[in-house]
């Protein structure tokens, strides 16, 4: 059992255990139609005590923070991550007001 964070449905509140990837309740999203908006979005909802447990309560940013606060996705594995470097992309000003490019080059192999 995942126990981190679980799904909610946006609109009846059933709640469902975050083991298995979804994104829709089934109850809703039954209701769907293609002119609409969908039903039964689900949300992710964290335990926060349970998470909060896990550290002294003078450490909990620090640690937190060395990981880029990793433990706080609802991720199963940092494996799943690109092998891309992702944030903190540097950016560079143009000759233009207003407009920046960023700088990539750190995501070559």
């Amino acid at each position: 059992m995942n126990e981190k964070y679980y799904f909610e449905c946006t609109n009846c509140g059933r709640k469902y255990s975050a083991d298995e990837v979804q994104y829709l309740c089934p109850h809703c999203s039954s209701k769907n139609d293609k002119k609409s908006p969908p039903l039964g979005v689900l949300k992710t909802l964290y335990y926060y005590k349970k998470i909060k447990s896990r550290y002294k309560k003078h450490k909990l940013f620090d640690k937190l923070k060395e990981k880029e606060y990793l433990e706080l996705l609802p991720l199963k594995s940092e494996r799943s991550l690109s092998f891309l470097k992702v944030g903190k992309t540097p950016l560079y000003e143009i000759n233009s007001p207003n407009i920046f490019l960023p700088a990539e080059k750190n995501n070559s192999r």
